[in-house]
Order: structure tokens, then sequence, then C-alpha cells
């Protein structure tokens, strides 16, 4: 089976299906943008913002990854021993 990397699904995503890739990203960073004021006042560069029911992990100042609230969510989730989740427990 042929490997397609990250670049090439998210080209296929853009040209293909016709999502624009830079208005996701701007939402993103909507949703992001209160914490990232408050953390920028405190100098913190890596922290976890909760919003909208999205968990997004941010790391030297970028947003590197973003699941559902619900995957780290309660002891009883197998997916909270995920790293994301268990860096985010530990903050």
């Amino acid at each position: 089976m042929i490997t397609v990397t990250d670049h090439a699904m998210l080209a296929f995503i853009e040209r293909d299906i016709g999502i624009e890739l830079e208005l996701v990203r701007l939402a993103i960073a909507a949703n992001v943008a209160r914490a990232v004021a408050a953390a920028a006042e405190l100098g913190l560069t890596d922290y976890n913002v909760r919003a909208g029911g999205v968990f997004y992990l941010v790391r030297r100042g970028a947003v590197v990854s973003i699941q559902p609230e619900a995957t780290c969510a309660g002891p009883e989730t197998r997916a909270r021993s995920l790293p994301s989740c268990r860096r985010a427990a530990a903050q």
C-alpha cells in the first residue's frame, strides 16, 4: 500500500474537495484568541485551551493538536492514556 503524506492529503482536501484551509486556520486562531492573549500577558508559550467542546494544545506559541474534549475526559476513557491527555492533566 502506498503512503500518503499530510501535505498530499491537505492539497487534496483543498484542491479537489474545495475546502479553503486558510479559513480553517483562521477559525482555529479565532477560537483560541482570548487564551492566546492571556497567555502572552503571562509569558506562556506552552498551554492548553478548552473552547467550544474542543481541546487545543498550544506548544511554543502554536496550536499543535486539537482533540474533542471528551477524548481526555473521565478516568473511564481509554484515550485518557494518550500522551497529549496526560500532559494536559499535569498542567
